[in-house]
């Protein structure tokens, strides 16, 4: 999800098809406007903006 220069998502846990090791959810945060590669997970060092973002993609689900 993407609101401004931020971008939001969850990686859910999942099953690696080629090595049948099962991966962990991640949560990933990145400034697109500093990081347009989108290299560094700013997870940690945004915990305000994690919470921010978090909220909406969460509501997302409640509409449903």
């Amino acid at each position: 999800m993407k609101v401004g220069d931020w971008k939001y998502r969850i990686i859910k846990q999942r099953t690696n098809l080629i090595s049948g090791k099962t991966e962990e959810t991640v949560e990933e945060l990145f400034n697109i406007a500093w990081d347009p590669s989108e290299r560094t997970n700013l997870i940690h060092e945004y915990p305000e903006k994690l919470t921010e973002l978090k909220r909406v993609f969460n509501s997302f689900d409640e509409k449903e």
